[in-house]
């Protein structure tokens, strides 16, 4: 809520006048929100601290958290259930692998999705805003709202359990647990040849 104060004043609602091609009359007057800053300054402040503070924040705070959790966990001696002592290293050091790498893929997915909505926004401080470029703004937004989408893809495919669980409550569970067990159960049995 504190970023976003700053809009109540730099927000106008200005009145334009919009060239529509095969219509009659071809003009039309539109009202568009604008930003409207008294100085150039303070736009480039405002788009530079924008910029600090939802994404270079909140990405330095993802790394430094996520390596911290990595060598939490790194060092630990069981990460979920206990396991038998013969496969207990390597087992460990498996899941240890799929932690790391899950935990990159969400800070690196991140960056991503979010990188080019903020570098739109930062060459806008410097260059006029055309129609195409305002499209570009639009997909560069859907992109970074994407990485909510993608969040839970990541979590399923590697991370074990999130997956076991989000089986478990999915409406097909029935299905899916059938067509194993007929797959299961349809095999031939075994059959012995003895020799005299």
């Amino acid at each position: 809520m504190v970023i976003m104060i700053p809009n109540l004043w730099i927000q106008r609602l200005e009145t334009r006048l919009a060239w529509q091609h095969g219509e009659d009359p071809p003009i039309k007057i539109v009202h568009i929100c604008v930003e409207q800053f008294p100085k150039f300054v303070y736009n480039v402040a405002y788009t530079y601290g924008h910029f600090s503070v939802l994404f270079l924040v909140p990405v330095c705070v993802m790394i430094y958290a996520y390596i911290r959790m990595g060598r939490i966990l790194w060092y630990r001696k069981y990460i979920g259930e206990p396991i038998f002592a013969t496969q207990m290293k390597d087992k460990r050091e498996e899941q240890k692998r799929n932690i790391v790498r899950m935990l990159l893929v969400i800070v690196l997915c991140f960056v991503i999705c979010w990188f080019p909505f903020f570098a739109i926004h930062l060459v806008l401080v410097h260059c006029k805003l055309n129609k195409t470029f305002r499209v570009l703004v639009s997909f560069a937004k859907a992109f970074g709202y994407s990485n909510s989408f993608i969040n839970p893809i990541i979590y399923f495919f590697l991370n074990a359990k999130f997956n076991r669980v989000l089986r478990n409550i999915l409406p097909c569970k029935n299905f899916c647990n059938l067509r194993t067990r007929t797959a299961r159960y349809s095999r031939k049995p075994n059959t012995q040849v003895s020799t005299a």
